[in-house]
């Protein structure tokens, strides 16, 4: 038995982990696609480096673009086996499928416009995205289920987004059971709206994500804390406009609620809050409210009781391109929540270009943004100017970032899940999901802490498993 390393080694993106048994079955862990800088991104993308008709069947952590967003390209290239997540993680996939295809299509678009004379095609078109979706089989948390005569799997909450998944492999091979454990993305302890991560089973093999392996978040303030004060200074004393770009799915849905506990507690006065991102009206309106048991108690509670913690008095869901535009328009204070996160797409953009230039405003970044993404350089403000739409737009307006909506485990977090594993019996760690600097951080603590056997795989890098010496018997 062996893994092979083929996404998000010494990187955050394309999460894809390969197993392959001695007898030739083969699981792929995840199918995300990579995230970086736009000239490598369909290079990166389009192909992949094994035969897609060779995988058996596709395991998903979640439904984040880096974990799943190239599904429809593995079944363009002949992927025809089962593709397994929890029932969320289907619904959250039949939307942001569809509009990647959507983003794919476009960008397309833009790459024929720019050189006629080699007209590329999109990664995948809708017809992809609906194959895909007829091959998903779904799971539920903490049950065992068989996916071949000697492999079955099992999920935990990782409470990281809704229907988020850790994936527990067990393995027998030579007459013994060897356990393989993915993490995926752990949530923090700390979330709004979600569980928090639930232990996984004793493994033998952990490959565990390590995206704030380096990073502690800010514990100052609370979420709805830091977002009123931020209100409080914007809008309610400089009668002004808050900007918050965010993704459209959790990030949008955790702000959504801050504000509603706002309103309950009447600290939002008269100013309205607008969520402008078709996607995460759709998501928010017809995924979300689908699972409540997905809830932590405090918003299981207020659901049960007939209340939906993302509606509000104050709160408009923008449907229309007209009406989007038409917020631009207002005059006085108000707060406009859009995709996506960095800034780099979406409806978000033309809020930014039409606010950044007023000192009154404010644009505040609720998660991580990738160096030479706009939400980036907004921060950075150097220069103190940005490029949209072809125009020059001086950054006037007041930045602000807080990390306390964030969806990822931080370093402490992250050694809290690891260490409820054994380390007598857990053969191995496997990092991955991380930049290389964060990594070499956190493979240092985790050796500190007596995980004494440690790795950093690149990028195609092979592990041979031997089952007749390791396994949890």
């Amino acid at each position: 038995m062996k893994i092979t390393f083929w996404g998000a080694a010494r990187e955050i993106t394309g999460s894809m982990h390969l197993i392959e048994l001695s007898d030739g079955f083969k699981i792929l862990l995840d199918c995300g696609l990579y995230q970086g800088a736009k000239e490598e991104l369909y290079v990166r993308n389009k192909s992949f480096p094994f035969d897609p008709c060779s995988i058996n069947v596709v395991i998903l952590s979640h439904a984040h673009a880096d974990h799943a967003g190239n599904i429809p390209n593995l079944v363009k290239h002949g992927f025809k086996g089962k593709i397994i997540s929890t029932p969320a993680t289907f619904d959250l996939c039949a939307y942001i499928l569809t509009d990647s295809a959507n983003l794919n299509q476009n960008d397309a678009k833009k790459r024929r416009g720019r050189n006629t004379h080699a007209p590329l095609q999109a990664l995948y078109s809708h017809q992809d995205v609906q194959l895909s979706l007829e091959l998903f089989h779904t799971a539920y948390y903490n049950k065992w289920y068989s996916i071949h005569p000697n492999v079955k799997f099992m999920f935990t909450d990782a409470g990281h987004i809704l229907g988020s998944a850790s994936i527990t492999l067990e393995i027998t091979e030579n007459g013994t059971k060897t356990r393989i454990g993915f993490t995926g993305d752990i949530g923090t302890e700390t979330r709004l709206v979600l569980r928090d991560p639930v232990p996984m089973p004793q493994v033998d093999y952990l490959i565990a994500e390590s995206t704030y392996g380096a990073r502690t978040h800010s514990r100052k303030e609370t979420p709805e804390d830091a977002l009123y004060r931020i209100f409080k200074e914007t809008c309610l004393e400089r009668k002004a406009k808050l900007i918050i770009p965010a993704f459209s799915l959790d990030r949008t849905q955790a702000v959504i609620f801050a504000f509603e506990k706002l309103s309950r507690a009447g600290k939002l006065a008269h100013v309205p809050v607008y969520v402008d991102s078709p996607l995460a009206t759709d998501l928010t309106q017809n995924v979300f409210t689908k699972y409540p048991d997905c809830f932590d108690e405090e918003v299981l509670a207020y659901f049960n009781n007939n209340n939906n913690p993302f509606e509000f008095d104050k709160l408009t869901y923008i449907l229309t391109k007209e009406e989007s535009k038409q917020l631009n328009k207002l005059e006085g204070p108000c707060v406009i929540i859009s995709a996506s996160g960095m800034g780099e797409g979406g409806r978000v953009v033309h809020h930014l270009k039409n606010t950044l230039s007023k000192p009154e405003n404010t644009i505040l970044i609720v998660g991580f943004c990738a160096e030479n993404t706009l939400g980036h350089k907004i921060l950075k403000k150097d220069p103190p100017y940005i490029e949209i739409f072809g125009d020059i737009v001086p950054i006037l307006a007041h930045t602000e970032q807080i990390d306390a909506f964030s969806a990822h485990a931080d370093q402490s977090e992250l050694l809290r899940f690891i260490d409820t594993q054994d380390k007598t019996l857990l053969k191995k760690v496997f990092l991955v999901h991380g930049e290389y600097q964060e990594q070499l951080a956190f493979k240092d603590l985790l050796q500190k802490y007596n995980f004494n056997n440690v790795e950093i795989p690149e990028k195609g890098q092979v592990f041979e498993i031997n089952t007749a010496e390791y396994g949890v018997g």
